[in-house]
């Protein structure tokens, strides 16, 4: 079993990212890996940076209340 935190966090993206993960009893046993179209994976990068983009608007407005 891998370790699942690893699995979900994508680093590349500096968010969490869902991705397709094959379950066992144990939990995560392996990922699916993607094999996006450039223009599939222009779209993935683009909500990952959403993502992204709107925490951080989210965490400097909790700071500055």
């Amino acid at each position: 079993m891998k370790n699942y935190q690893s699995l979900i966090n994508r680093p590349e993206y500096g968010v969490y990212v869902s991705y397709p993960m094959i379950v066992g009893r144990a939990g995560i046993v392996d990922e699916v890996k993607l094999n996006l179209s450039a223009d599939e994976q222009d779209k993935l990068d683009a909500s990952a940076k959403l993502i992204h983009d709107r925490y951080d608007e989210v965490i400097a407005e909790l700071e500055n209340e």
